[in-house]
């Protein structure tokens, strides 16, 4: 399907009348590859109603329309590694490197920024700090890695949502984030969540570390 001229501006229509209730209160997720037919700055378009309205936008995407966003200063982006380096242009897989990534991409114009690492963790780097989610054990990975960037922006939100620091939000981001790797959002191909045991040890992994006191031990 592909969008004709004025479907793009139903669709930013809905989202100002959607934030007519409480918009100080809502979070506003613009995740996922663009529909053909939509702008290249779509997604900074919806951005800058949220902050119009006075609520928090939360860009996860890549390329361009990620660009495009962070010149309108949004709330928080959240990008894996490898998008951190299209982005930046420089390395971001390394912990020191997806730091700096991070940072850089808060310069750029996220007032919060989190690069993901996979099962090495994650950075999230905001005006009061920067925080680092650590390894997630070789015993308590799972196999099912699709839908965990997905899962960890939930749980961050989610953390976020009922009043917790960005640490305590970054460590459910975590914990949610690798429960995905084992299923345990949703069954997959209708088999069993496997291991219970292992799941429930999951949070208890799930390690923050603020930045400048690890970098100080290093």
């Amino acid at each position: 399907v592909e969008l004709a001229g004025a479907d793009w501006q139903r669709v930013e229509d809905a989202l100002r009348t959607a934030l007519r209730s409480d918009p100080a209160g809502a979070v506003v997720v613009l995740a996922g590859s663009l529909p053909p037919g939509a702008p290249v700055d779509a997604y900074a378009r919806l951005a800058g109603i949220a902050a119009e309205r006075g609520a928090r936008a939360v860009v996860d995407v890549a390329g361009p329309p990620l660009a495009a966003t962070l010149a309108v200063r949004p709330w928080m982006a959240k990008i894996n590694a490898l998008e951190a380096e299209s982005l930046t242009g420089t390395i971001a897989r390394t912990l020191y490197r997806s730091v700096a990534a991070a940072r850089s991409i808060r310069a750029m114009g996220a007032e919060n920024a989190v690069v993901t690492r996979g099962v090495h963790g994650a950075v999230l780097v905001s005006r009061d700090g920067t925080w680092v989610l650590g390894n997630l054990p070789a015993a308590h990975r799972g196999r099912f890695s699709v839908g965990s960037g997905d899962a960890f922006l939930a749980g961050l939100l989610a953390g976020i949502a009922r009043g917790s620091s960005m640490a305590d939000a970054l460590r459910l981001a975590g914990a949610a984030g690798r429960r995905r790797h084992f299923g345990s959002i949703a069954a997959i191909g209708g088999a069993p969540c496997p291991d219970s045991r292992r799941r429930r040890n999951v949070r208890a992994g799930s390690s923050i570390v603020r930045w400048d006191a690890m970098a100080t031990r290093v």
